[in-house]
């Protein structure tokens, strides 16, 4: 998923049930962050783990240049608007992103929920 969806930071793991399904609060700056998280009640763990997230989180254009530098090619992408996973999670049918959106460099990231790439 790419980081800035409005779960990349995968917060659905969250023991707080309001933190579990509210968007986009992983872009806070890391301080506020973990603050966030510790004020709902997360375990040190937790904030480790989702801290870990933060730092490794991959947007569609940074992906696509590593792909790039390290020699590979892109064959196919496919960005998604709701995920082909949620079909099975929330039984909600998968749609491909918008043509418009997809084109629109950094603003695809906050509304695409899913990336998949063919690439050799």
């Amino acid at each position: 998923p790419p980081w800035y969806m409005p779960f990349g930071g995968h917060q659905q793991m969250c023991q707080s049930k309001i933190l579990s399904k509210l968007p986009y609060y992983h872009l806070l700056p890391m301080f506020a962050y973990k603050g966030l998280l510790k004020a709902f009640g997360e375990s040190p763990q937790k904030i480790a783990n989702l801290a870990e997230i933060k730092e490794t989180g991959i947007s569609i254009e940074r992906f696509e240049n590593i792909v790039k530098k390290s020699g590979f090619e892109i064959v196919r992408r496919r960005l998604f608007l709701l995920n082909p996973i949620y079909r099975w999670k929330f039984n909600i049918r998968p749609r491909e992103q918008f043509g418009l959106i997809s084109g629109i460099y950094f603003l695809r990231n906050f509304f695409t929920t899913a990336a998949y790439y063919l690439i050799k």
